[in-house]
């Protein structure tokens, strides 16, 4: 359920960011280029689709957030999306949570 919710969002987000680039071209074509090239990062349904593995995988190979969360916040901040404080804050709650996790599963 969540996973198609994901989905569902990842349409609706490239659906807007294609028809807002669309009515740029016209007018600013190197704005609707700008726009296209920061959207770029987000990956498309299609892209996506098949890499989600069940929640029942994810269960039984203790693989999910907790576990992608660090190499995503090291790439978010080579790309200047967090600063440092911000990174450091979200790797301890990572570690945290992880931990929780780790503590829960039996």
């Amino acid at each position: 359920m969540a996973d198609h919710a994901f989905l569902a969002l990842l349409t609706d987000l490239h659906r807007s960011i294609d028809l807002v680039a669309q009515d740029l071209s016209r007018d600013r074509p190197a704005l609707a280029d700008a726009l296209r090239r920061r959207a770029a990062w987000i990956p498309r349904p299609e892209e996506v689709e098949p890499t989600l593995p069940s929640l029942r995988e994810r269960r039984a190979t203790g693989d999910g957030a907790c576990r992608a969360m660090p190499s995503l916040l090291y790439r978010a901040l080579d790309e200047g999306v967090l600063s440092a404080p911000q990174f450091d804050s979200l790797m301890v709650g990572q570690s945290r949570a992880a931990r929780v996790m780790r503590e829960r599963a039996p």
